[in-house]
């Protein structure tokens, strides 16, 4: 794991496009293009990151939303990775019928094979921002930080959350996120070493119930 990575800094950017249509039968599309990240933390030992965009709108815990699968990206082993891809949301209500906080969630993963995938960073646009119309020439083209326990979406989401199960999931997440980077990484996997800690208390627990020497 690279200084930068530890610093919790230069996480990279993500880029792409988002805008409302209605489809033929007067639903409401949301229509995401992700074209690009750039500037990503190398999160291997080869200096690369095997990255993937998962593309969700948070939380879904609404009638409107709860059908609404998390989409995910191609995985491309770049630090630039450029995708080009096209992805639609349908939704059975208007953004302005949504809670407050709905948000366009883009969060960007280093890819593995037999081990869970390392949390890069993130993005989120609330949906109340993103326009009703054909897509402008101009695309959003966001930095990628760890969970933002400050911005509109998180504070108005963590406001629900005391009654809303998938919104105090949200919360949850946002905070196992931030604290997932800030532990001890072991060597340059990007895997943190409160795992093994937790591991070896469930060895003990073992190992005492069975009176068997550690």
């Amino acid at each position: 794991m690279t200084q930068q990575r530890m610093q919790k800094t230069n996480l990279g950017r993500v880029t792409f496009t988002a805008y409302f249509v209605k489809d033929k039968i007067d639903r409401t599309i949301l229509k995401v293009e992700l074209i690009s990240c750039a500037g990503l933390p190398e999160m291997d030992s080869l200096g690369s990151c095997d990255a993937q965009v998962k593309i969700a709108i948070q939380p879904r815990q609404a009638a409107a939303l709860s059908h609404i699968k998390i989409q995910k990206s191609k995985v491309l082993s770049d630090l630039n990775p450029v995708f080009g891809q096209k992805f639609d949301f349908t939704l059975y209500a208007s953004p302005g019928e949504l809670p407050d906080g709905v948000c366009l969630q883009m969060s960007v993963w280093d890819k593995d094979t037999f081990t869970p995938d390392d949390f890069v960073g993130e993005a989120l646009l609330e949906l109340s921002k993103i326009p009703f119309n054909e897509p402008s020439d101009e695309a959003y083209e966001m930095p990628l930080t760890l969970p933002d326990l400050t911005c509109n979406s998180y504070c108005a989401i963590n406001h629900r959350a005391t009654y809303e199960t998938l919104a105090d999931k949200f919360v949850k997440e946002r905070h196992r996120h931030r604290n997932c980077i800030g532990e001890e990484f072991v060597r340059d996997r990007g895997r943190p070493s409160i795992v093994f800690q937790e591991i070896q208390q469930r060895i003990r627990k073992v190992s005492t119930s069975l009176a068997l020497p550690l």
